[in-house]
């Protein structure tokens, strides 16, 4: 593609030139690493990074919906979580409940719909995530907190570890009372 080309595209202006450049190295999207690809892939991909502005707003507002209110549910979870803590109390179940079904839902909703390899791997996190609710209260005060404080008492009587295990069992409880306390 001639500077020619480029200009007539929108991306004139000092970049131009640099711009040009990586065009025709084939650097773009698929290359997060820093490294340029093959010549032949270059075409591909720099017809995707370059696209007219005008064309991205009519992606962005063509957006399938339903993504975007599941991530949005997902951003203002702590805030529903807190704020519900705030009206139904520390103890309450609505809270965790509240919380696990906003997250469980926009997990749901974007595993559906979003097939692109880098929202897959944030998405896996967020679902090993989930995980981490089995730590916070209520469900950890009537459930995990008894069976763990029962181990480790157990685990106590013994000779050489009994010590450690008996400094275990009170900083995993003042853990969960510190950092689970209010996060979603």
């Amino acid at each position: 593609m001639t500077s020619e080309e480029v200009q007539q595209e929108g991306i004139a202006g000092e970049y131009g030139d640099l711009l040009q450049m990586y065009r025709d190295s084939g650097r773009g999207r698929g290359t997060r690493h820093g490294n340029f690809v093959q010549q032949d892939h270059a075409l591909s991909l720099s017809a995707n990074l370059y696209n007219n502005p005008l064309e991205d707003k009519k992606k962005i507002l063509s957006r399938d919906w339903i993504v975007v209110i599941a991530e949005a549910l997902y951003v203002v979870r702590p805030v529903v979580y807190v704020a519900s803590m705030m009206i139904f109390g520390a103890s309450s179940w609505k809270p965790w409940f509240l919380s696990l079904f906003l997250e469980t839902f926009s997990l749901r909703v974007l595993k559906q719909r979003c097939k692109d390899p880098l929202i897959l791997d944030e998405l896996s996190r967020r679902s090993m995530s989930l995980s981490m609710y089995l730590f916070r209260s209520p469900f950890f005060d009537k459930f995990i907190k008894k069976v763990l404080v029962s181990i480790f008492k157990l685990l106590a009587k013994l000779p050489l570890l009994g010590v450690i295990f008996s400094n275990l069992s009170q900083l995993l409880v003042s853990l969960q009372n510190h950092y689970f306390y209010t996060s979603p």
